[in-house]
């Protein structure tokens, strides 16, 4: 289910931690896990988080396939940004 407040990455808990490698290999593993989890229509190819140090953010590229489509499909990429809001 969409949006399911019973479902989470726990990302939350690092937006505010010290922007570092360590950061940010928690956060891509996060999301690894989550999607991993609770989301069975997919094959997770790679998750990146990018740390953008002027803006307080991080970049994410989360790249998958889709299973079970009834032609060949290229992997997906999805980029947004997460940012740290108060």
């Amino acid at each position: 289910k969409p949006f399911n407040p019973e479902i989470s990455s726990g990302i939350q808990q690092y937006l505010f931690d010290p922007m570092n490698d360590v950061s940010v290999k928690l956060i891509e593993k996060s999301v690894e896990t989550i999607i991993q989890k609770y989301e069975p229509r997919v094959d997770l190819v790679g998750v990146v988080a990018e740390p953008d140090y002027d803006r307080n953010s991080y970049r994410m590229v989360i790249v998958y396939r889709i299973k079970n489509s009834p032609q060949p499909v290229a992997t997906q990429e999805l980029d947004f940004f997460m940012e740290r809001l108060r």
